[in-house]
């Protein structure tokens, strides 16, 4: 007798053997325990004490709000995600994590990056999946829990959202400069000094295997990862490639991470034998070969309610990186809608920044050294330098200090000069206006950012010698004082 035909929807309700999703609860939850542990050894260094903080938008009525402290959000972040990994009370410890990581990590804009929006998602679905039916100690404490059925979304969830990293990963690859091989030319030239491979990083031919090989392997790992007859070889590709990315590019946890997510792909049954072969307490309810359990599981319940939710959910996450589209220019230059949408190591910008204050009552002057408000973090292409928003942000807590000093009616003058992968250097903000009284639209691009000049060569990084830089960045202020010299004769 043929078992009955199950829609799409009613197969995320059937039982599975939660092996894999246990797997990977205790190696998420070591692996972000000693990043904790790791950042609270240099919590000064990483998260200093710092004067200003741009409102993360658009909630624009949060400025000047004081940060969160940093070493007790990393204890907390540590404690809970040992707990995680131990299987004890994992809900309450993962709604932890995930506040005490949002707070460090996105809420300052400057220190967000995707890949801390990703470890986020992960905990928030922790605390709502039940990771702990094995090796936990609420099994230990019950063990009649060990056997209850656990859907296959609660796994599947987590299958899309690394799916997703992946995918736009490599949708987001499809872009001139990446085709080029920048930024990788100049991120490559700097690791070198490696032994036996350091030559061949700088080779011309470099740069376009790594990025022609990093746009493939996005947008093929996922399909091989899921079919059993390639998972093999994707495994090993999947350490070759963030073994690679960790050693040359040092992005933190993350490589780690998408490793440790490779136990969600793995066959359940196999695995489920393999962990018992050394740990007899971990023989468990073998599945059938169509996914559900022999005999001892009852099919979940399907439940319209969580049919909606998750169809919606998945739709707005892959809805929502394409509204980078929706504005105009270059996302890497402009900065706009760049958050939550995996656009990730695409662009190296290098800034420069002058600030100067003038009082139009009586023309005294105030030129800003920013190393009193910004942390090293900061000042850097990806902090508050880099992104024009931040940068007016900036100039406003910059009026307010001026008031403060006496200034009747402060002009903030913002001469950012920036390079894009190598480009020729030219103004990011428009250096005529006061940019502390510049327009914050939400839902279309400032008109005071300079459109990045079209059709400029790339890939030229001799800036990084500072005489180099700065003779560069004295010829676009020449012009620009020139251009404003000849404007006020004309007039």
């Amino acid at each position: 007798m043929q078992p009955p035909r199950t829609s799409v929807f009613e197969s995320w309700f059937r039982p599975i053997d939660p092996i894999t999703l246990v797997l990977f609860r205790i190696a998420f939850g070591g692996l972000m325990c000693l990043d904790a542990l790791h950042n609270l050894r240099h919590a000064e260094q990483f998260f200093p004490a710092w004067e200003f903080r741009p409102p993360p938008l658009p909630w624009e009525m949060l400025e000047g709000l004081p940060p969160v402290p940093a070493a007790p959000c990393l204890m907390a972040a540590a404690v809970a995600a040992a707990l995680i990994a131990a299987g004890c009370r994992v809900r309450a410890a993962s709604v932890v994590f995930g506040i005490a990581y949002a707070a460090l990590y996105l809420w300052d804009p400057t220190q967000f990056n995707n890949h801390h929006y990703l470890i986020v998602m992960l905990a928030g679905w922790l605390a709502v999946v039940r990771p702990d039916q094995d090796a936990s100690w609420e099994v230990w404490r019950r063990p009649a829990r060990r056997l209850q059925p656990t859907p296959w979304w609660h796994l599947g969830i987590f299958l899309f959202h690394i799916a997703l990293v992946y995918s736009f990963g490599a949708i987001n690859k499809l872009n001139a400069d990446w085709l080029q091989g920048e930024p990788l030319s100049i991120w490559l030239a700097v690791e070198q000094h490696w032994p036996i491979v350091g030559p061949w990083l700088v080779h011309p031919a470099a740069k376009y295997v790594f990025a022609y090989g990093g746009l493939v392997f996005d947008a093929v790992i996922v399909p091989l990862l899921l079919w059993r007859r390639t998972r093999g070889l994707a495994l090993l590709g999947t350490l070759f490639f963030h073994l690679t990315n960790s050693v040359l590019f040092r992005i933190g946890p993350f490589p780690w991470l998408m490793l440790a997510s490779n136990v969600l792909f793995l066959d359940r049954g196999a695995t489920r034998r393999f962990v018992s072969s050394w740990w007899p307490a971990a023989d468990g309810v073998a599945e059938s070969a169509t996914g559900g359990a022999v005999g001892a599981w009852q099919p979940v319940q399907p439940s319209r309610a969580v049919m909606v939710g998750l169809t919606t959910y998945a739709l707005l996450h892959c809805v929502l990186p394409f509204r980078v589209y929706l504005y105009p220019g270059n996302p890497e230059w402009t900065e706009e809608a760049k958050n939550y949408s995996w656009r990730m190591m695409l662009s190296h910008k290098d800034v420069f920044v002058g600030i100067l204050i003038v009082d139009l009552a009586d023309g005294k002057t105030w030129e800003v050294d920013p190393r009193k408000y910004l942390t090293r973090r900061q000042l850097r292409g990806k902090g508050v330098w880099g992104n024009p928003r931040h940068l007016a942000f900036f100039a406003r807590h910059l009026r307010r200090e001026a008031l403060a000093r006496g200034f009747r009616d402060p002009f903030v003058k913002v001469d950012a000069v920036a390079s894009l992968n190598g480009r020729p250097y030219q103004y990011l903000v428009d250096p005529r206006i006061d940019l502390s009284q510049a327009e914050q639209p939400f839902w279309r691009l400032p008109p005071w950012i300079v459109p990045l000049i079209p059709n400029q060569p790339i890939g030229d990084y001799s800036f990084l010698d500072p005489e180099i830089k700065r003779q560069r960045v004295l010829e676009v202020l020449a012009r620009q004082h020139a251009e404003l010299l000849s404007a006020a004769q004309v007039r």
